[in-house]
């Protein structure tokens, strides 16, 4: 899964790395991919949607020691309280000219986190006449479990009041 982590709304990319591991070729490969509750499907390459699976009917033929790379894009949904892990499970059948169907599964561990955030805003007087400064302190915080890589801020004075200068690039 990439990314192995996010809060809702962002898309995470799965891929499925299918190999044959045995001496004889296959010839038909099924694979289906169960989209965990918390998660709903983006695209893929070749597979449809039936629900909560995603079904490839045949990506085969694999000879021996062949192998083949698949993608899901997958959305993490919302609401999600704190942390949360969402589990994505595939299953894979090969099934060889002669003799019995080979399968195997996997799966991938995604994080969702809750984003939020927060602001306080004080003045300091909180009272004054004509021609004083007011210093206003601005205090942003994260307040849900999810990394806030990028927060922008803006600040609209009040009527009567003109800007004199800011800290950190305001």
């Amino acid at each position: 899964a990439d990314p192995s982590s996010g809060s809702p709304g962002s898309n995470v990319a799965f891929t499925l790395q299918v190999a044959n591991t045995g001496a004889a070729s296959l010839p038909h490969v099924f694979l289906s991919d169960l989209l965990p509750e918390g998660m709903s499907y983006v695209s893929s390459d070749g597979g449809s949607i039936s629900g909560q699976y995603v079904n490839w009917s045949d990506v085969g033929p694999l000879g021996s020691g062949d192998s083949k790379s698949l993608q899901l894009v997958a959305r993490i949904d919302g609401p999600v309280s704190g942390k949360q892990i969402l589990t994505n499970l595939v299953d894979v059948e090969g099934k060889p000219e002669h003799g019995n169907n080979v399968t195997a599964n996997s799966t991938a561990a995604v994080q969702a986190e809750e984003a939020g955030i927060s602001i306080t805003k004080t003045a300091d007087p909180s009272s004054g006449s004509p021609g004083s400064n007011v210093a206003f302190t601005l205090q942003v915080s994260n307040t849900g479990a999810a990394p806030l890589p990028h927060i922008f801020l803006s600040d609209l004075l009040p009527a009567g009041m003109s800007y004199v200068s800011s800290s950190d690039g305001g």
